[in-house]
């Protein structure tokens, strides 16, 4: 888990979180299936670059201007080049392969897939961020995926096996995308800097399908020339709510740990069916099975976020790193990077020491009573030194 700060580490800031995820995560998703659906703006990978795009343009100032930010970028991506690439290439193609498996199988057989992510993060997060949830944890993680699995199951779903491998594909990349974000997390990194690294990545990726593709920028065009003001609330007001989310996306990762993040989606999503069946009368209809996920859900997740402050025992642990792995991280560490070139020659070693190592001269210097001779001569003592020369004196004058 990264170091987190005294605000952070707070009720109130983690509550604030917690419900900036929620409500930023349902309003792009409700923005997103308004337009894509019921407007017909047909262009999900376009729509999905934009916002990639504008959050590190967005973000660009900050970077540039802030000093701890200014600088260190350089370092940031010779360090982490290798994870900073994963994250943002499998960003766009997941969200792609997620809203392209709903053209062959329903949106409820597609959210009961989606239910395992906290199961497949917490794999993800044992191979790259070297934790393992607890037998406790490990019983919450199942109690969310099952329950949310029991609320949107209604047995009548249908679906091409073409439709469930994308969405298959879609889980396991979100997956890993959000369990290196917190093995990103844990180091020097913070929301900002994922979401402005990434940004140009996942846009460059989205780019490139749709120009093998060639399938949505001339019907952009044509849209956008008959319907102006309505393309640019869509393109616009997504990526103003995909650039905060985005941010409050990778804060919630360092937060409540890749694993607890996805236990937070889970959770949202059980949220809005219920809210959604209480608005529109459709409880009626619900079956016990229904109403007893709702329950497990909210005590899952309940118990999976209080369980460490109430109990005293927490829901996952780190694996002992061996001295290789440390050695490793000091050696790559950017402020390390950033010394002098004569420490970097000598190691740790202070100048005065390289420079006896390294035979150089220096004039006589007093230390504590002593004498420090550079060119091979030995340290001696003021008493031992005159002993020596009457020593001498006294030979001289028996010859």
């Amino acid at each position: 888990m990264p170091e987190l700060s005294r605000l952070e580490r707070s009720p109130p800031c983690k509550i604030a979180v917690a419900l900036a995820y929620l409500l930023l995560n349902t309003s792009l998703n409700m923005l997103n299936r308004w337009a894509l659906g019921q407007y017909r703006f047909r262009f999900p990978i376009l729509l999905t670059a934009s916002h990639m795009i504008f959050g590190s343009v967005a973000l660009l100032p900050l970077m540039l201007l802030k000093e701890g930010y200014k600088g260190t970028h350089l370092d940031n991506w010779r360090k982490d080049w290798r994870a900073l690439l994963i994250i943002g290439a499998v960003n766009g193609p997941q969200i792609a392969l997620n809203n392209a498996s709903l053209v062959s199988i329903e949106l409820s057989l597609n959210q009961a897939i989606r239910a395992a992510i906290p199961v497949c993060v917490a794999c993800f997060a044992f191979c790259l961020e070297r934790r393992v949830p607890t037998p406790v944890g490990a019983a919450y993680l199942l109690l969310v995926t099952v329950s949310l699995m029991c609320v949107v199951f209604t047995g009548s779903e249908y679906g091409e096996a073409w439709g469930v491998s994308m969405c298959a594909a879609s889980v396991l990349m979100s997956s890993a995308q959000m369990s290196l974000a917190g093995r990103l997390m844990s180091s020097k990194h913070d929301s900002f800097q994922l979401t402005f690294y990434t940004g140009p990545v996942a846009f460059a990726v989205l780019m490139a399908m749709e120009a093998v593709a060639q399938q949505e920028m001339e019907g952009l065009q044509r849209f956008a020339l008959h319907k102006p003001q309505a393309t640019a609330v869509i393109v616009l007001g997504g990526c103003i709510l995909a650039v905060m989310y985005n941010v409050v996306l990778m804060q919630a990762v360092r937060t409540f740990s890749s694993v607890g993040t996805a236990v937070l989606g889970n959770f949202r999503i059980v949220l809005l069916i219920l809210l959604s069946a209480i608005l529109l009368g459709e409880l009626q209809t619900w079956g016990p099975t229904r109403y007893l996920g709702c329950l497990t859900m909210f005590v899952g997740a309940a118990a999976y976020a209080l369980h460490p402050m109430l109990l005293g025992t927490p829901v996952s642990r780190e694996l002992p790193r061996t001295l290789q792995a440390e050695l490793d991280d000091v050696r790559t560490d950017p402020a390390l990077a950033r010394q002098g070139a004569a420490e970097e020659r000598y190691g740790l070693a202070t100048p005065k020491e390289s420079a006896v190592s390294e035979g150089e001269g220096f004039d006589e210097v007093e230390d504590d009573g002593y004498l420090e001779q550079a060119r091979g001569k030995e340290r001696l003592s003021p008493l031992e030194n005159g002993a020596e020369s009457e020593s001498v004196e006294c030979w001289q004058n028996r010859n």
